[in-house]
């Protein structure tokens, strides 16, 4: 498995399409996948805080 994963990130930086990936219309030097990943951890609701009576 970690040598498929090595070759999908040579395969995925050798394409260069890393340089024209763009995030709502900003320039990102990050994979997409990378993206999702944060938005999830980012608005995915984790429960109430409040204390509870």
């Amino acid at each position: 498995m970690s040598d498929f994963i090595d070759q999908f990130h040579r395969h995925y930086y050798d394409s260069l399409v890393w340089q024209n990936t763009r995030w709502l219309g900003v320039q990102i030097l990050k994979m997409p996948l990378d993206l999702m990943i944060y938005q999830e951890i980012t608005f995915n609701p984790r429960g109430d805080l409040r204390k509870r009576k």
